[in-house]
């Protein structure tokens, strides 16, 4: 991974931030450059598989980070204990059927307001 962010670096001539921790462990084949575009998309494309994301800090200065799971930033090595129990349990919940929403009451019950009397005039 660090190789093809310092390719995309050098073609693009931009500034790519990132803590070796965020990155450590992920691989990407040999032709993952061979991709035309523009560098923002193309930079997403590379990191999407990994559950990686970036953000622009700068004209022509972009961070890596992982992406955020409800307020914390999380990062799993692909290879890791938790990124298995992480995807099983994703994909567990995903086949739980959804409830279903129950019909609403055809009628509801309102009680007539009274008229107020306001000690001013009201135009």
């Amino acid at each position: 991974m660090k190789e093809v962010l310092d390719a995309l670096k050098a073609r693009y001539r931009v500034e790519i931030l990132f803590e070796d921790k965020v990155i450590e462990g992920y691989s990407l084949p040999a032709n993952s450059l061979s991709i035309s575009g523009d560098f923002e998309s193309l930079l997403e494309r590379t990191l999407l598989p990994f559950n990686l994301r970036y953000k622009r800090v700068r004209e022509r200065t972009y961070l890596i980070m992982g992406r955020k799971v409800g307020r914390k930033t999380v990062t799993l090595s692909p290879n890791s204990r938790l990124a298995e129990n992480t995807t099983s349990t994703v994909a567990a919940a995903l086949a739980r059927p959804i409830p279903a929403v129950t019909d609403q009451p055809t009628s509801v019950a309102v009680e007539p307001t009274k008229p107020r009397k306001f000690p001013f005039g009201v135009a």
